[in-house]
């Protein structure tokens, strides 16, 4: 289990972050890359109504690939617990994902066509939304704090028809995304979570991006 603490930041701010960070000690860990997340909910979208609640114990599902998806993608169950969160990662039986299908993009056949994604998982939850963006990977020199910078953020509907995964119209966010993450069992730097919120003036948000593309597709 880790804690997560969520920041949104002004649009296009991630350099001025990253170079900040740079320059307080932390590390890139890994080379940036394009995060991919298809987001699947039941017909009464529990999942974004619990989270939207508030509610102390939900759950997201949704299946993850990185850049084009030539190496495939994970089956992940997102679990929190007030501020506690961790995932659970499942084999891709075909019992609970049961057949992949293609995607098919509007306006572009070729831009995920290297993926394929389950119609349905547990035959109870469709897929309903793509969420993309850039992601940077930073960690502490103590090891003890990492930190995620998301930009160019974009929400896409999804939808199974036809042996098919449509993908629709391109919406972007205008907000990037800063995450902290730490152990429970680590005593992390708070004085250096201080700096951070003071220098760039960060305001703490519960929203996800799960939900902030449900409201930027259906509502």
């Amino acid at each position: 289990m880790r804690y997560e603490r969520k920041f949104e930041v002004p649009f296009g701010h991630s350099k001025i972050i990253s170079t900040f960070l740079l320059s307080k000690g932390f590390k890139e860990i890994f080379k940036e890359r394009e995060v991919n997340s298809v987001y699947y909910d039941d017909y009464d979208f529990s999942n974004y109504q619990n989270s939207e609640n508030g509610l102390k114990d939900r759950t997201k599902t949704r299946v993850r690939y990185y850049d084009s998806g030539k190496d495939g993608f994970k089956l992940e169950y997102k679990l929190k617990n007030d501020n506690l969160n961790w995932k659970i990662y499942q084999t891709n039986n075909p019992n609970e994902i049961g057949t992949l299908f293609p995607l098919y993009v509007a306006g572009s056949e070729t831009l995920f066509k290297e993926i394929k994604l389950p119609s349905s998982i547990n035959t109870i939850f469709k897929p309903n939304v793509l969420v993309s963006y850039l992601r940077k990977y930073f960690l502490s020199r103590d090891q003890n704090l990492r930190i995620t910078i998301d930009y160019e953020i974009k929400f896409f509907s999804s939808k199974f028809t036809h042996k098919r995964i449509d993908i629709g119209i391109e919406r972007k966010h205008f907000k990037d995304v800063l995450e902290l993450k730490y152990q429970e069992s680590i005593d992390s730097n708070f004085d250096f979570i201080d700096l951070l919120c003071q220098e760039f003036n960060f305001d703490l948000s519960r929203s996800s991006k799960y939900c902030y593309a449900i409201k930027s597709i259906f509502n």
